[in-house]
């Protein structure tokens, strides 16, 4: 459903505002290069995902999740999103379940994957580079997630596509954008009983992330939250930022796997996201 109210446009224009605008564009990670330089993510077009199947299911885990925490005797640590996306986020219709500490996210994509997504949301077992383990990978940066995006066309010839015909079929109404366009979900995500850690193999406090398998199993479950009774997995990960001092002090080897910029969360069941608002982004300098 387009999204036409000024106040929810408002809020998601402002999901898309980077930490670093010079970070744009940069990284290892960046898979398209088209549009460079720039200094701006710019909502062109968005639309609410409405799924009532689909949101019956993220609702399912959730009162599961809720349950497994209510029975424990730990508290639930708390987790704190970028400022700037919490306050963005907080405009938007409804509110937060903070029982199972439930955050906006971001995921950016590709076109050919914008209709899978819609239609039955993140795939964890799409994973193919598991750099901290195997599972949906969201962000809190709009310039992270603009790192794993790519252009779609879109002008009035090619208004015949499957993606164009679900998204841009009211274009007499609902005026459509022209030129390269990417595609970002914003996403609701119960991030549960979270394992921090920095080099996605062990938390900052010393417990092992991830729990024991064999070969092709490994990374793909994550370990029991420590002194939890009776035992409950942790339900996501975060991955937390390696600052320069680390590095530069000789302690953290350069080839371990950490993050410099942008913090990532990782879930191992995509049923924990609902991917609530599609974004059609283009980038402008």
């Amino acid at each position: 459903v387009p999204i036409d109210d000024g106040r929810t446009w408002s809020a998601l224009q402002r999901c898309l505002g980077p930490e670093r605008s010079d970070w744009l564009g940069q990284g290892k990670d960046q898979a398209s290069q088209h549009d460079r330089p720039y200094s701006k993510l710019e909502l062109v077009q968005a639309w609410r995902v409405e799924h009532p199947l689909l949101w019956a299911k993220y609702q399912v885990e959730k009162g599961k999740m809720r349950a497994d925490i209510e029975a424990q005797s730990i508290p639930l640590p708390p987790i704190e999103i970028r400022p700037a996306l919490a306050e963005a986020t907080s405009g938007l219709p409804g509110h937060c379940d903070d029982t199972v500490r439930e955050r906006y996210l971001l995921h950016g994509t590709r076109p050919e994957l914008v209709l899978s997504i819609m239609r039955d949301g993140l795939n964890e077992r799409f994973t193919s580079r598991a750099f901290f383990g195997f599972g949906a990978y969201l962000c809190e940066d709009a310039c992270k997630a603009d790192q794993y995006v790519m252009p779609e066309f879109v002008d009035a010839r090619n208004l015949s596509s499957e993606l164009h015909q679900v998204l841009f079929a009211d274009a007499k109404q609902w005026p459509y954008p022209r030129g390269r366009v990417y595609y970002t979900f914003l996403c609701r995500v119960a991030l549960g009983h979270c394992a921090r850690t920095k080099d996605g193999d062990w938390t900052t406090d010393g417990h092992q992330v991830w729990a024991t398998a064999k070969n092709r199993a490994q990374k793909r479950e994550l370990d029991v939250a420590p002194q939890s009774s009776p035992p409950m997995r942790f339900h996501s990960q975060l991955v937390e930022v390696t600052s320069p001092e680390e590095f530069a002090s000789g302690t953290v080897p350069r080839t371990s796997h950490r993050v410099e910029r942008f913090r990532e969360f990782v879930l191992t069941h995509a049923d924990r996201i609902f991917p609530e608002y599609l974004l059609a982004v283009q980038r402008w300098q």
